[in-house]
């Protein structure tokens, strides 16, 4: 029995598997997840926001979208906001390897123009050892 649980590990490595996260780790990755993807809002990084989805592709705002064209829209059609932030966040761990999150964006339009409030739900799932969106939806509730 001991020696079955010093091979355990071993096999996880060498199999690329790795047991479930636990739910604290898992929360905390998904936090800063959600810390980086205000960071690239911010600096306009299209390129990082795009790497951000789910390679098999997105629910974003009730339609399916596929990976390259999310990735495309970002690299070059999309511009960012003048200031960004994610504010009453909430985290729910739904599996071993996904994660509900909500709460709002405040995002910032220029001195002269109001910020909009979004209320913002996000699915993250783990793909390729990393978290990844595979759900997004964003509502504008004030300009």
């Amino acid at each position: 029995m001991t020696r079955f649980l010093i091979i355990l590990p071993i096999l996880f490595v060498l199999t690329g598997c790795r047991p479930a996260t636990n739910e604290a780790e898992l929360v905390s990755e998904a936090q800063s997840f959600m810390a980086s993807y205000a960071q690239d809002l911010i600096r306009h990084d299209g390129a990082a926001i795009g790497n951000r989805y789910k390679r098999s592709g997105t629910y974003f705002r009730g339609s399916f979208q596929e990976f390259d064209s999310t990735r495309v829209f970002y690299e070059q059609r999309w511009s960012g906001p003048t200031s960004f932030v994610f504010r009453n966040m909430k985290y729910e761990v739904l599996g071993p390897e996904s994660v509900l999150i909500t709460g709002q964006g405040v995002w910032g339009r220029g001195d002269s123009l109001e910020a909009l409030v979004l209320d913002y739900a996000g699915v993250l799932v783990r793909e390729e050892s990393e978290l990844r969106l595979q759900v997004e939806d964003e509502t504008v509730i004030s300009q």
